[in-house]
């Protein structure tokens, strides 16, 4: 219910004072009873059929014989498929820290050259501001298709008029529902990550542009309160076709309700040799006749026959560069918390797993960061009054007589979740995964109101030992708080 966004780095950098965090109101629960809350389509099946012809005429350098083929199979394998996605909405208010910075020219001392040089150097100023801020984010919470080709749908699609559009009981076959495998808190996050965490930061960064004029703008922190959030799980409607080549199986989707169409293209290796040749051979002969050549017929022959292994490497990398995205998406998604700047702002493990922890739960982790910070301001001093006290050795008797810790919490066997041993392979996790969240999926088991926290414990499993780096830290320290 409480999500605090805060940037690492500058963590231990602001005054106790300014580390406030307001109560929040809980989630509102929307799971739909028996998952047919959604939106019907707006395209018909001969609208979805133009549209995916439309866009595979568009494709440059495909194949040809992968294009007839391709709308062959459209005629009767452009499936209904409703896709679960989770609805968010968050209303609060934005403190953030920016400041403001304007270049000068000073001089500097260089002591390699031992001289005094020109640099440029910036000034900075900061200051506190506060904004309202509401968002609206839709995630997919399925596993079938790549969540980068559903985005891209529902990139053209307004969130407002879609949950305003949902109807309570969609009358549809039950093979044309995909069950949902993302539970609420992971999709939350990464909405965060996504979408919220760059918003904030452009609409920061436009209060500062507008309230003084400088060279340079930047946001050094921020907290968002969050005082009122909903989350519901909506079925959106898409058309969907799978084929296979080069041994693969690809998928194009269109968007039941705007026409969009994405999805996994081929190309030629020949078109793209040829282009990639002819491109090369017209441009090295300009470059030879720039630089003084005078006969135009030798330059270009020279070019034609050294772009020749050139060009035969470009169509081979894009023979198989449809087949390559494929292995790249997955290990992105992995590695991006490592290398995407985005995932610092994001604060994890408020309370433990579960997303409903109560503000006491939340406050006491909150003072333990705020007796950090004093530590780290005060804690020089502190320590010297502690030395110098003169009752100091008594106080550490009475405290060695009086205080036992407290025995350490039971430690959470993920393996056990899941149902595999230690020496289990990346393929036998995902196989138990798939077994377990099919058993305890809340639409599978209605009756019982543990069903959802044993799904969320078998994708917080899933998430630790589907990681290698994460996996690894478990099996030395059976921690698993970064989770």
């Amino acid at each position: 219910p409480m999500h605090l966004l805060r940037l690492r780095p500058y963590l231990r950098r602001l005054p106790p004072a300014w580390l406030r965090v307001g109560a929040c109101v809980p989630p509102t629960r929307g799971y739909a009873a028996g998952g047919r809350s959604g939106v019907p389509f707006r395209l018909s099946q001969q609208e979805g059929e133009d549209a995916f012809r439309a866009w595979s005429h568009s494709l440059w350098f495909a194949p040809l014989s992968w294009k007839s083929k391709l709308l062959e199979g459209s005629k009767a394998q452009l499936n209904k498929q409703y896709l679960p996605h989770w609805s968010f909405s968050a209303e609060g208010h934005v403190v953030f820290v920016g400041s403001f910075g304007r270049r000068h020219v000073t001089q500097v001392y260089n002591p390699v050259s031992r001289r005094w040089e020109s640099a440029v150097q910036v000034s900075w100023q900061s200051g506190r501001f506060e904004l309202p801020f509401s968002t609206q984010e839709l995630v997919y919470a399925g596993e079938k298709f790549e969540p980068v080709l559903v985005d891209k749908i529902n990139d053209d699609l307004e969130i407002s008029a879609v949950t305003n559009a949902v109807v309570p009981t969609l009358r549809t076959k039950d093979e044309e529902i995909e069950t949902y495998t993302v539970d609420a808190d992971t999709a939350w996050q990464l909405a965060f990550n996504r979408s919220v965490v760059p918003a904030i930061i452009a609409r920061c960064t436009n209060v500062l542009q507008q309230t003084r004029r400088a060279d340079e703008y930047r946001v050094d922190e921020f907290v968002f309160n969050i005082i009122n959030t909903d989350r519901n799980m909506i079925l959106l409607p898409f058309f969907s076709h799978e084929y296979a080549y080069l041994d693969r199986s690809f998928h194009v989707l269109v968007g039941g309700l705007t026409g969009a169409v994405h999805g996994d293209r081929q190309y030629d290796p020949y078109m793209t040799t040829l282009a990639a040749w002819s491109t090369g051979t017209v441009a090295a002969t300009i470059m030879q006749l720039l630089n003084g050549a005078t006969d135009l017929g030798a330059s270009c022959t020279a070019a034609m026959s050294s772009m020749i292994i050139p060009a035969a490497l470009v169509g081979a990398f894009f023979r198989y560069y449809p087949a390559l995205l494929q292995i790249y998406r997955p290990l992105r998604r992995k590695f991006s918390r490592m290398f995407d700047p985005r995932y610092q702002y994001s604060f994890r493990g408020v309370g433990g797993p579960d997303p409903h922890e109560s503000a006491e739960d939340f406050e006491s982790i909150w003072e333990h960061m705020r007796r950090q910070q004093e530590e780290a301001y005060g804690g020089q001093r502190q320590r010297t009054r502690r030395e110098n006290d003169p009752y100091r050795g008594q106080q550490q008797q009475q405290q060695q007589r009086t205080y036992s810790p407290p025995p350490p919490p039971p430690r959470e066997d993920l393996y056990a979740v899941l149902g595999v041993s230690r020496q289990a392979t990346i393929q036998e996790i995902k196989k138990a995964y798939r077994i377990k969240a099919l058993a305890t999926h809340p639409d599978r088991n209605p009756g019982n109101p543990n069903a959802e926290a044993e799904f969320r414990k078998v994708n917080r499993a899933y998430q630790v030992l589907s990681n290698d780096t994460s996996r690894r830290d478990y099996d030395r320290t059976g921690s698993t708080s970064g989770w």
